[in-house]
């Protein structure tokens, strides 16, 4: 009877589902006696599909609170079932036994069902049992069911009477422990590892051979193509299906007009016409330059040198306002042609909207390959040159989901992006993943605006904000305390977060902000905080699929230079002195960051290669100056720059925007605190403003200019 049961309950899932499974070598494989399942729980179904597909000699670690429930009760007579309170100790004791007496078993490590579609909190308590029974680990994923009637997610995201589900049977391993450990800290090493191996292959299930185009399509078909998945500060929106048919329209007249264009830029800021052109020219098989619009002629004249650009797509709107008309004209004598978005738009005729209706718009787009160029982004030029960063499909789609392992977005989500599409944090985090996780965003096109964004985050009940350290502290002096009311996310990247930004969020709002890091050239997420793995003062653990290492810098005692590698890694870069030869950047990517990772796995930034000074042979962390100069004052902004010095090499300049500060005040607060003597600026330069790139970063090249003039000045005529 037993048999039958799973055969034909096997047999109805087969067909009704569409159940494949990936890696069952993996289980069937494996020698051990003592196999324990560990798997993310996704729904009712989970169990049968475990005891089904994998193997029906298993053991279910089973909730009491849900085997007493009555129609649950008649599928556990047919399963073995070992019952756990996580209340009581000994029921933990029992399962260990258990496993040791040779019982292959499954846990779900999260205790119930998730709520999000996500990874949710994941015990301590399985990771003990696996460790002290010195059971075998086989990480199993199961993607689909959250999307069925078996799930609790209604309301949160749309399902289906039977989605197809993907059962992924990962490698076997140990957890491994240092035995010096306390009982506490033991479980809590743990419990991270389990965690942190769960979001791993969680994010190893993802099929990254696809293309943005392909994935956005998918989206919709998961989440509704009427989905409104995009608003802006004027209330007008898109749903899916407007913007893939904008996008179809729009990406057909590009693709004629520029046939022979294999690039295309996009100089406009954020709002719902940058997010239809974006993906017009993705579906055009053309590769989307993003412009940086605030960086002045000579620089983005270097742009366009760099990625051999010859048509720009802009607004008439925006020109207007943002008093570019001089700038567009210098670029035009330099030979660019615009293409204006309105004149796009106006050209849209009755045929075109009407041939929409019979083009199969949510089916395979597999003209383009992954590992094709998606996109071209460009380095901030805050230390140097702009250099060309040229970013696969697959590097980009590595990298949202490599987020959303760690993060339980949901479609139930707002987020609210005012970060600019021109810079890697606004583009992978405020649009493209998003998109793919079919979460509604708000796009504006500032983020300048330190009054009115608290305000949109409030009507618009918005849950997730990213923002620099400098943009979320000045949110946070201008808004009410109510206006983050919902927020469950605010994200910090691209900047140090400092520890007043991080208090007068907490105190006022309530708020913890997660500190990330990333570079252009990783998509840009390589590390975060998230809410289960969080440390003040770090920027957090890796994300899943990355390696490092590190190196040791001559001179440098604290901290070593940070190498990764990983599937959001760049293709490589354009360079303004050969333009046609892509620079791959070898098996390894340089962050040029100096860092410390701890014994907890825990990513501390101690500063950049390039922001060290070298004084009479010794090596100074600029960033670790401004650090202690922030302990001081913590009213102001401070940025310390080195510049040549004829008898020591180097020397230090401060600048700063605090119009009182008292020079010798500070010098003695900085001896006292321990900084030597030529650690001490020489030079204080007060200015009105320190000098930010559209992205939130300090221009350390305007900070350079603002030296050269005034030392020009200064000299004797």
């Amino acid at each position: 009877m037993r048999s039958f049961f799973f055969t034909l309950s096997k047999l109805l899932l087969k067909i009704l589902f569409r159940v494949q499974v990936h890696g069952l070598e993996n289980f069937q494989d494996c020698q051990s006696n003592k196999k324990l399942i560990i798997s993310n729980h996704q729904s009712y179904l989970d169990a049968a599909l475990i005891a089904c597909f994998i193997s029906k000699d298993l053991s279910f670690a089973v909730n009491t609170g849900v085997a007493e429930l009555w129609w649950v009760k008649p599928f556990l007579k047919l399963i073995t079932v070992f019952k756990l309170n996580p209340l009581e100790p000994m029921s933990t004791k029992s399962m260990i036994e258990h496993i040791k007496a040779g019982n292959n078993s499954v846990i779900f490590p999260e205790g119930r069902l998730t709520m999000t579609g996500s990874l949710m909190k994941v015990y301590n308590g399985p990771a003990l049992i696996a460790s002290a029974s010195d059971a075998t680990i086989i990480p199993v994923t199961l993607s689909g069911p959250e999307r069925s009637f078996f799930s609790v997610l209604k309301g949160v995201m749309k399902l289906f009477l039977f989605p197809k589900i993907n059962i992924y049977v990962h490698k076997p391993f140990k957890l491994e422990l240092n035995s010096q450990a306390r009982s506490r800290e033991k479980r809590e090493i743990l419990g991270h590892s389990l965690y942190e191996t769960m979001s791993r292959v969680s994010f190893e299930s993802i099929n990254l051979e696809t293309n943005l185009y392909q994935a956005l399509l998918d989206s919709g078909n998961v989440n509704g193509i009427n989905k409104i998945i995009a608003i802006d500060a004027e209330k007008k929106s898109l749903s899916f299906k407007k913007l893939i048919n904008s996008s179809i329209i729009l990406g057909s007249k590009l693709k004629h007009k520029l046939s022979n264009e294999d690039k295309i830029g996009l100089m406009i800021p954020n709002s719902l016409a940058c997010l239809v052109s974006f993906w017009s020219i993705v579906k055009a098989e053309k590769t989307p330059v993003m412009l940086n619009f605030s960086m002045g002629f000579q620089a983005l004249k270097e742009c366009l040198e760099i990625s051999k650009l010859k048509y720009i797509i802009s607004s008439r709107k925006f020109i207007e306002q943002a008093s570019l008309d001089e700038t567009l004209a210098k670029l035009q004598e330099n030979g660019i042609e615009f293409i204006y978005i309105e004149d796009l738009i106006n050209k849209i005729n009755l045929f075109d909207k009407v041939s929409t209706f019979f083009t199969d718009k949510f089916t395979n787009y597999t003209k383009v390959k992954a590992d094709d160029t998606a996109l071209i982004l460009f380095t901030s030029g805050s230390e140097s040159s702009p250099k060309g960063v040229v970013l696969s499909h697959k590097n980009l789609i590595a990298n949202c989901y490599q987020l959303k392992s760690c993060f339980d977005y949901n479609p139930q989500d707002i987020l609210l992006n005012a970060l600019p599409l021109f810079h890697s944090f606004g583009i992978t985090g405020g649009m493209i993943l998003p998109l793919l996780c079919g979460i509604k965003t708000l796009y504006y096109p500032s983020p300048l605006h330190y009054r009115i964004i608290p305000e949109l985050a409030y009507q618009n009940d918005v849950t997730i904000l990213y923002g620099t350290d400098s943009f979320l502290k000045s949110y946070a002096l201008q808004a009410h305390s109510y206006d983050f009311y919902k927020l469950r996310y605010a994200i910090a990247g691209a900047e140090k977060l400092k520890d007043d930004t991080r208090k007068i969020w907490m105190d006022k709002f309530g708020v913890r902000i997660l500190e990330a890091y990333g570079a252009t050239e990783a998509a840009p997420g390589i590390a975060a905080n998230t809410p289960l793995n969080n440390k003040v003062g770090s920027v957090g653990k890796l994300l899943p699929g990355i390696q490092y290492k590190l190196e040791d810098i001559p001179g440098i005692s604290e901290g070593k230079k940070l190498l990764v590698q990983g599937p959001n890694l760049m293709k490589g870069y354009l360079l303004k002195d050969n333009p046609d030869i892509l620079v791959k950047c070898g098996e390894w990517y340089d962050t040029g960051d100096i860092v410390s990772i701890d014994e907890n796995g825990f990513l501390h930034i101690v500063g950049r290669v390039k922001r060290f000074a070298k004084i009479a042979g010794e090596m100074i962390s600029l960033s670790y100056i401004e650090a202690v100069i922030m302990t001081i004052y913590q009213d102001s902004h401070f940025v310390v720059i080195n510049v040549p010095d004829d008898k020591k090499g180097e020397r230090l300049v401060l600048f700063t925007d605090k119009i009182d500060l008292n020079k010798n005040y500070l010098n003695e607060s900085l001896k006292q605190a321990g900084l030597s003597e030529l650690s001490i600026p020489k030079e204080v330069i007060q200015i009105e403003r320190i000098p930010l790139l559209g992205s939130g970063k300090v221009d350390f090249n305007q900070l350079i200019q603002i030296y050269q003039k005034k030392h020009r000045n200064d000299s004797p005529q």
